[in-house]
């Protein structure tokens, strides 16, 4: 007799032909207990492989965004380096120029007087920043506070200056005593933006090692003497 026999009495030499529908099912359900193990075997795998390449993918992006920050970084210290020059210099004039503004006498003479108010005019057309201007559309890599205020104050300095150059056209209707405040007001927003964009300068210089030497005076004067055969 076979072990089929019991569970399936359907053979020619049986006495009878009968389905055991209970072994049957005790045979599907253990069928479907072994596949269910398989299934959950390689599922478990696949998970675990699954879970591996995502680590090292999120560990890949992890790595290149931090490369990526450091080289902006860099590249925005850079750029402070490159302007840093020119934005000092812009300081100086521009206090200067507010120095000179802030005496009564200036003030009337502007008003009264058409070879002051060229001379003033020429002064303030003559501020260039053609470096500023090579890195213009970088600013992108600086800090967002420091790029508005560069970018104010290049363009503030520019819109100030093309309406000097509309004044000769329009004199007899200008108020002097008006512009004379408006020149004022706009140097000074113009002072504060370069005041930060300055200390944001210095920063730069003094991660990359470019600050000045504070034996500098020290070594200028020993050459100085040296020089002179003292």
């Amino acid at each position: 007799m076979s072990w089929t026999e019991g569970v399936s009495q359907c053979w020619p030499l049986a006495k009878e032909c009968r389905v055991w529908w209970e072994a049957w099912s005790a045979i599907a359900g253990f069928l479907a207990v072994v596949a269910t193990s398989v299934l959950g075997f390689y599922t478990y795998k696949l998970g675990n492989a699954a879970n591996k390449a995502s680590r090292t993918a999120l560990d890949i992006s992890l790595k290149e965004a931090k490369t990526r920050e450091e080289r902006d970084a860099t590249e925005a210290m850079l750029i402070l380096n490159r302007i840093a020059g020119e934005i000092s210099q812009a300081q100086v004039r521009v206090n200067s120029e507010l120095d000179n503004l802030s005496l009564p006498a200036t003030m009337s003479e502007f008003i009264s007087s058409d070879r002051a108010r060229i001379d003033l005019f020429n002064r303030l057309d003559a501020y260039k920043f053609p470096i500023s201007d090579l890195v213009i559309d970088r600013t992108h890599y600086l800090d967002p506070v420091i790029s508005s205020r560069l970018v104010r104050a290049i363009y503030m300095f520019r819109s100030m200056q093309g309406e000097m150059r509309s004044w000769g056209a329009t004199a007899g209707t200008i108020d002097f005593d008006e512009w004379y405040m408006w020149i004022g007001i706009t140097l000074i927003v113009i002072r504060e933006d370069l005041k930060i964009v300055s200390e944001a300068c210095k920063d730069a210089c003094k991660t990359l090692g470019l600050h000045d030497d504070e034996s500098l005076p020290e070594k200028l004067a020993s050459f100085r003497s040296n020089a002179r055969g003292q």
